[in-house]
């Protein structure tokens, strides 16, 4: 689902999100999660050496929530550091020397909910890939695209009116008083029907709306595949 498919970390592991399936690690299983594999020099077969599952991985994968999209990868202050996200609308935050701590399953930070506060698997949350620049001023920003309305609960200093279809919604990377990084909400632009993952060129963001039908589906109810071949 990645737009961008896999991202490659300094030490040459790919991370990418793992899509819909059970998350059972101790069997094998790592759906609704993002594995981070690395190739063997001798062998060249991939091999698992990392990965991460949401606290709430089991009921992800019942809402078909899936951990689909392109991370980014960026240095702050010295570290490395990745993020991903998911159709439930949430950023993860997490360092790529263990990306989901000593029980796999804890990340540095998770934002609150964007968006999907309806638990839509189809219209709504994150989808594509994520975006990342370092400003002038030494301000690494994250950028994510989200379809469907914002969250009501999920504000930024800046918005550019009322979100109903998506948005590009930006983020600073900050350190608190504790000396945890975390992301700052920054702000959202205008509406965009079903945004797009955006590019930054010379500090300016470029975006658009695909107006994506993504159900698949006609006002009649017929399926968009059948109607291609007919």
């Amino acid at each position: 689902w990645g737009r961008s498919g896999p991202a490659i970390s300094k030490s040459d592991v790919m991370y990418t999100g793992t899509g819909d399936g059970r998350w059972d690690p101790e069997n094998g299983l790592y759906g609704n999660g993002i594995i981070g594999v690395k190739q063997n020099v001798e062998t060249k077969a991939l091999e698992l050496v990392d990965y991460y599952g949401p606290s709430n991985a089991e009921w992800l994968v019942k809402r078909d929530l899936d951990m689909q999209v392109t991370p980014t990868i960026f240095d702050y202050k010295g570290k490395e550091y990745m993020i991903d996200a998911s159709k439930e609308c949430r950023l993860y935050f997490m360092d790529t020397e263990s990306i989901g701590g000593d029980d796999h399953r804890t990340p540095v930070y998770r934002t609150p909910l964007i968006c999907n506060e309806i638990v839509d698997f189809a219209e709504a949350g994150i989808w594509g890939s994520l975006a990342s620049w370092l400003d002038g001023k030494g301000t690494r920003w994250v950028l994510t695209p989200f379809w469907g309305p914002k969250h009501p609960k999920f504000r930024a200093p800046i918005e550019n009116g009322v979100v109903k279809k998506g948005a590009i919604a930006a983020f600073t990377v900050e350190t608190n008083a504790q000396g945890k990084v975390w992301l700052k909400p920054a702000w959202i632009s205008h509406d965009m029907d079903q945004a797009e993952p955006p590019i930054i060129a010379n500090g300016v963001v470029f975006a658009y709306g695909s107006g994506e039908n993504t159900s698949q589906a006609q006002s009649g109810g017929m399926a968009w595949a059948t109607a291609s071949r007919s």
